[in-house]
């Protein structure tokens, strides 16, 4: 039996062709059905794969490269395979210059973080996670982002990695924020009204009563009862001006009104260490943060304390303010019961330190573990207070 060649010359020019993206080009088959035309099919249909890989392919390139979201590919320990070109635009960063790095290194956020959510996506048979967080663009900016984590698989349902999708929030979160700042600049107004009627209408008042009443003390005041009457008049006066203080000083210290954030935390821990120990540390730092920054603050630590002092069976509360370079931290924690802040009916307390936190648009951490306490941290940078 003759054995026909194969043409090696035609084959190592069909294969050079593939190569060079000529996909679309064939061997010809002869009738014989010989091995020689076996081994011309099997590169006729190498090629028929490659073509159609490569529309495939192609086809999704230019999709992944057309939409305006940010797209960035990642395995399952969140190194960056590949991103498109909306989210180069938007870092100002080159692709090559991305990958590898992990995914962490430019997207940033609070509670839960993303390192927590593809764990989480891991356990489970959810093909995707949605949440918000923040795009790192610089060292000094970031965006507010919504996004999807979408899990990626082969055709045959292997975990390939995960494919993550971003939007950028700031303008909607622009508009919450100054909502929000509208809302507790006018909060703010009527309390500093509230305080300084007190103090001018019926704080005088009661100060005229006390001067009238004493009068009449050095007049014909001879009857045990009169002279136990207007002792017992005294004593509540002076308890009504105690309480009239310290109304005033929960609308508006006059501490941080006339000497700022740090006075004001000062004198307000002073006053409650008389019903509990509270250790705090805040050295001379100046803090150079506009006037409704600084209310916030302290409203706050004042709403914690409060809470802490109602709710959780403390016996120890810690404050501390720093200043590193341009930023103000502040950490207060107490060894209270703690609670599950998921699963907790969120009253005014917890809402009205969520809302002022969002207000301040901070970065912070705010944990509660049950038998342990609650602490929170946060961040302020002078650079845009």
């Amino acid at each position: 039996m003759k054995v026909e060649l194969v043409d090696i010359d035609a084959i190592e020019e069909i294969i050079i062709a593939y190569a060079n993206g000529e996909l679309h080009k064939r061997l010809e088959i002869s009738d014989k059905r010989d091995d020689r035309d076996t081994i011309i099919a099997g590169i006729n249909m190498l090629g028929e794969e490659l073509e159609k890989t490569t529309i495939s392919r192609d086809y999704f390139m230019n999709i992944y490269n057309s939409v305006s979201e940010i797209l960035i590919y990642i395995d399952a320990e969140g190194k960056i395979l590949d991103l498109n070109l909306a989210t180069e635009k938007v870092l100002g960063k080159n692709i090559k210059d991305l990958k590898g790095q992990n995914i962490k290194s430019i997207v940033s956020g609070q509670y839960p973080t993303l390192e927590n959510k593809i764990r989480a996506s891991l356990d489970t048979e959810e093909q995707f996670v949605a949440f918000e967080s923040s795009l790192a663009i610089n060292q000094n900016s970031e965006i507010p982002i919504a996004c999807t984590l979408a899990k990626v698989t082969d055709r045959l349902n292997n975990h390939k990695g995960f494919l993550f999708i971003a939007n950028d929030i700031t303008e909607q979160k622009n508009k919450e924020i100054n909502e929000l700042r509208i809302t507790i600049a006018a909060q703010e107004t009527e309390r500093k009204r509230l305080a300084y009627d007190l103090h001018d209408s019926l704080g005088q008042e009661l100060n005229a009563i006390k001067m009238y009443l004493n009068a009449l003390a050095v007049m014909d005041s001879k009857s045990e009862a009169y002279i136990s009457a207007f002792e017992t008049c005294k004593i509540i006066l002076d308890s009504s001006l105690e309480t009239i203080r310290n109304i005033s000083f929960d609308l508006m210290p006059k501490a941080l009104e006339n000497g700022g954030l740090i006075q004001a935390i000062d004198e307000l821990v002073k006053k409650l260490n008389m019903v509990t120990n509270i250790e705090y540390n805040f050295p001379d730092i100046s803090v150079q943060l506009h006037k409704d920054y600084q209310i916030n603050i302290f409203r706050i630590i004042q709403e914690f304390i409060n809470n802490s002092l109602k709710h959780s069976q403390l016996t120890k509360l810690e404050l501390h303010i720093s200043k590193k370079e341009n930023e103000i931290v502040v950490f207060i924690k107490d060894n209270g019961k703690g609670f599950k802040l998921e699963s907790v009916t969120q009253g005014n307390g917890i809402f009205n330190i969520k809302t002022r936190l969002l207000a301040l648009n901070t970065t912070y951490k705010f944990e509660s573990e049950l038998g342990k306490g609650t602490f929170l941290e946060f961040t302020i940078s002078e650079n845009y207070a």
